[in-house]
């Protein structure tokens, strides 16, 4: 066995991570989940599934975080679609958006609010 082409360094544990980075890693997760969702069959239904069939033939991606739409822009919470193609690529903007801090804002405020609801 040989690793003659890797950079080899000594054993190292995790640190412990913030709230806000694993927010964002949960987040980038479900993204991922659902990139493999419009990645397969279109007309098998999924649960959990962001995006949807228009009325007109085209696809509405709407971004989720615990059961909340996020807002993308000032009053806008929906990606709209021409082809299933485009879904791929809106989902991942959105990740790349998310893994550079993007929605680090809204993630926390979201959470905040589904803990609120928790303590009724």
């Amino acid at each position: 066995m040989s690793f003659e082409n890797f950079k080899l360094l000594p054993k190292q544990n995790p640190g412990p991570t913030d709230a806000a980075t694993t927010r964002r890693l949960r987040f980038v997760s479900q993204i991922e989940k659902q990139i493999g969702f419009a990645s397969g069959d279109p007309n098998r239904k999924r649960r959990g599934q962001w995006f949807w069939k228009a009325g007109d033939g085209s696809y509405v991606l709407s971004v989720r975080y615990g059961r909340r739409d996020i807002e993308l822009s000032k009053g806008k919470f929906a990606v709209g679609c021409a082809k299933s193609d485009e879904i791929v690529t809106a989902l991942q903007e959105v990740k790349r958006i998310a893994l550079e801090g993007g929605f680090d804002e809204q993630l926390t405020r979201i959470s905040g609010e589904i803990r609120r609801s928790f303590k009724k």
